[in-house]
């Protein structure tokens, strides 16, 4: 099951009043889904502007931002997941079901996992290296042992993580 198909299937599922919902935050989700509700259906998008968010936590107004900052993360969620989605969905209407459908895009094409933790180090070992003073292209380009003349004049080309990148891809 592609994305669109999966917002399909969320549509159909998640239907909000036009009302309860701030117009920022409302997207007309899929209108051939609707034909069997008779009726508009929305759902909200995550984090459209950050600072709304944090105005929002700021600011409550009440049980009915609370839900709807809780269907907010909902679809969040949804978005996000690393495991079936149809669990996912079912999980939100409290059907607990424990094998994955076989049929979403997550099941179909599993996420590939990668332990970033070696890079992340040399990365932070760069920076610390170069003190701080240089932004992250230069860091990148003494990762990945770039032969040029700024990385000699500063004598970076002799650190001990010069060229630790140079089998990774762009």
């Amino acid at each position: 099951m592609g994305i669109n198909q999966t917002l399909t299937y969320v549509s159909s599922c998640i239907s909000i009043s036009r009302a309860i919902l701030n117009p920022t935050i409302r997207k007309r989700a899929a209108p051939g889904a609707t034909d069997c509700l008779r009726k508009p259906c929305y759902f909200t998008i995550r984090l459209i502007w950050p600072g709304y968010v944090v105005v929002w936590k700021r600011n409550p107004a009440g049980q009915l931002q609370d839900i709807e900052r809780h269907k907010l993360n909902a679809m969040g969620a949804f978005a996000e997941a690393q495991t079936c989605r149809r669990l996912v969905l079912l999980n939100y209407f409290g059907e607990g079901r424990q094998e994955p459908c076989g049929n979403c895009d997550i099941c179909l094409d599993p996420p590939k996992q990668y332990d970033g933790l070696n890079d992340a180090q040399i990365a932070l070992s760069t920076i610390g290296r170069v003190n701080q003073r240089f932004g992250m292209g230069y860091v990148v380009e003494v990762i990945r042992g770039a032969n040029n003349q700024r990385i000699r004049d500063f004598g970076h080309d002799k650190l001990k993580v010069y060229g630790m990148g140079r089998e990774k891809k762009p």
